[in-house]
C-alpha cells in the first residue's frame, strides 16, 4: 500500500505543482489576491507534509522554507513580479528534488528588499481586462470525442455543447495524444474500433502516461468479450450507437461528477495523510504511543475503504 502511495504522491505533487503555479501567474495578472494567494499556500503546506511523510527531508526542508517566506506575502495584499518569479523558480527547484535530478543549490537570499513592491501613485489607474474577448470555460467541463468519423465527432460535440460543457473532436487518436501534452479535458469519448490506435489502445497509453482522464467507450456493436475486456482496461461508460441526445448527456454528467467527488475524497484523505506527519511527530516525542496507534489504525481504515471504491 506504501508503494501504492507514493505513487499516488508524484501525481498528487505534479497537480499542486501546477495548480501552484497556475495561480502565482492569476496574481501576476492582477486576477483576485486573497483567492490565488489561499490556493498557492495550501499547495506548498500539502507538499510540505507530503514530503515529510514520505521521508523526502531535501524536498520537505525546501518547501518549509519556501512556504514560511511565502506566508509573510499575505499582508502585503500584492507580489511583485520579481517575486512571482522567485516562487516559480522555487517551484522548479522542487520538482527537480522530487525528480531526483540534483538541482544546484537553492538562492533563498534572492529576495531582497530592492524587489519589494513599490506602492503606487493614487493616480495611477489599474488597467482594466478585456474579460469578454476570452471564451469562458464551462463549468460542466470539457470532454474531447475521438472517433475515425467526424460526421459521429460532430454530432456528438454538438449535442454537448448544447447542454453546456465544452468540446474538441480529433478522428485520429495520435493527434488526441498529442493535444493532450499541453492540455487535459475532464473526459474522452472514444470510438472503439478505430485504425491506428483503437479505444482500448488509448486507454493504455493514456494510463502508460500517467494521464488519469475517464474514457467512454462509443462502438456499433459490442461482444460480452470486448465488454469485459473494455471494463478491465478501466472503461467508465458505454455509448453504442444510434443513440440520442438524453443517453450521451445523462452519461457525460455521470462519469465526470462521479471523478470529480473520487479526485475530491483523494486529495482530501490525502491531506489528513500529509498533516497527520506533523501529528504523528508530536504524539512521538511525547510518547503518546497509545494516541498514535489508534491514529494509525483509523487511517489504515480509510486507505482500505479507498481502494474498495477505486
Amino acid at each position: 500500500m506504501l508503494e501504492s502511495m507514493a505513487e499516488e504522491f508524484l501525481i498528487e505533487a505534479q497537480e499542486l505543482f501546477d495548480e501552484s503555479e497556475t495561480s502565482l501567474i492569476n496574481i501576476d495578472n492582477g486576477e483576485d489576491f486573497l483567492t490565488n494567494y489561499n490556493a498557492v499556500f495550501r499547495c506548498f503546506h500539502s507538499l510540505k507534509g507530503a514530503a515529510g511523510m514520505f521521508d523526502l527531508k531535501e524536498l520537505q526542508a525546501h518547501m518549509h522554507k519556501i512556504e514560511d517566506m511565502f506566508e509573510r506575502e499575505k499582508e502585503k495584499g500584492s507580489i511583485a513580479k520579481e517575486r512571482i518569479d522567485f516562487y516559480l523558480d522555487a517551484i522548479d527547484h522542487a520538482k527537480a528534488i522530487l525528480n531526483n535530478q540534483n538541482p544546484t543549490e537553492f538562492d533563498y537570499q534572492k529576495l531582497n528588499p530592492s524587489t519589494e513592491p513599490e506602492s503606487k501613485p493614487s493616480s495611477e489607474k489599474t488597467p482594466i481586462k478585456e474579460a469578454t474577448t476570452q471564451k469562458k470555460k464551462s463549468e460542466l467541463g470539457t470532454i474531447y470525442i475521438v472517433d475515425d468519423e467526424e460526421m459521429i465527432c460532430e454530432l456528438i460535440s454538438e449535442m454537448l455543447e448544447d447542454y453546456g460543457f465544452d468540446t474538441k473532436y480529433f478522428t485520429e487518436a495520435k493527434l488526441l495524444l498529442e493535444a493532450l501534452k499541453t492540455e487535459k479535458p475532464d473526459l474522452i469519448f472514444s470510438d472503439l474500433m478505430m485504425p491506428e490506435i483503437d479505444g482500448l489502445q488509448l486507454i493504455k497509453k493514456l494510463s502508460e502516461l500517467k494521464l488519469t482522464i475517464p474514457v467512454c467507450i462509443i462502438s456499433g456493436h459490442i461482444t460480452k468479450e470486448r465488454l469485459m475486456e473494455s471494463l478491465n482496461y478501466g472503461v467508465k461508460g458505454f455509448l453504442e450507437k444510434p443513440f440520442e441526445d438524453g443517453q450521451v448527456i445523462s452519461l457525460a454528467k455521470n462519469v465526470i461528477e462521479r471523478e470529480q467527488t473520487i479526485k475530491l475524497l483523494n486529495k482530501s484523505i490525502n491531506f489528513i495523510l500529509y498533516q497527520f506527519h506533523d501529528i504523528d511527530e508530536y504524539l512521538k516525542a511525547n510518547k503518546k504511543d497509545n494516541i498514535r496507534k489508534a491514529f494509525k489504525e483509523e487511517l489504515d481504515k480509510i486507505l482500505s475503504q479507498r481502494e474498495k471504491l477505486l
